[in-house]
């Protein structure tokens, strides 16, 4: 869904009711906040791919199904989308580990909580934007 964009699905995917529980305490609800949370994410990395690593699943005693996802997102930082922290655009490659955990309850998923590595994607970006300012020597050359 997301590596395709294709966004409209999510209502397909999700209850109409989904929490979803992400970095920085961030609180969601509903399909149209996920919705959102995923086109901020791709606006900020338009070629964006997720790339699974482990999958695992067990019944839940609340019904249903809980399903673990660890995964890897690459892409290149080409836009601002819904990550303001991160600053102006850089054009550079960055790599994120992150995990995933869905409630899956009537075929849909009634909670999401995902974690990434946000220091490490901050890091990467601000050592991109350091690489491509002038040194203090280039600055006192001129």
């Amino acid at each position: 869904m997301f590596n395709k964009k294709m966004f409209g699905k999510i209502r397909e995917v999700y209850a109409p009711t989904v929490m979803y529980h992400g970095p920085l305490m961030k609180e969601l609800y509903g399909t149209t906040s996920v919705s959102h949370q995923a086109i901020g994410l791709v606006g900020a990395f338009p070629d964006a791919a997720f790339a699974p690593q482990h999958i695992c699943s067990t019944p839940c005693n609340e019904g249903g199904t809980k399903v673990a996802v660890r995964w890897v997102m690459e892409g290149h930082h080409l836009g601002f989308g819904g990550l303001d922290s991160l600053g102006d655009p850089t054009g550079k490659r960055v790599q994120v580990m992150g995990m995933s955990h869905y409630h899956y309850k009537d075929g849909k998923i009634v909670d999401e909580w995902t974690v990434f590595d946000e220091l490490s994607l901050l890091v990467q970006i601000k050592l991109a934007q350091m690489a491509d300012a002038p040194s203090a020597s280039d600055a006192l050359d001129k």
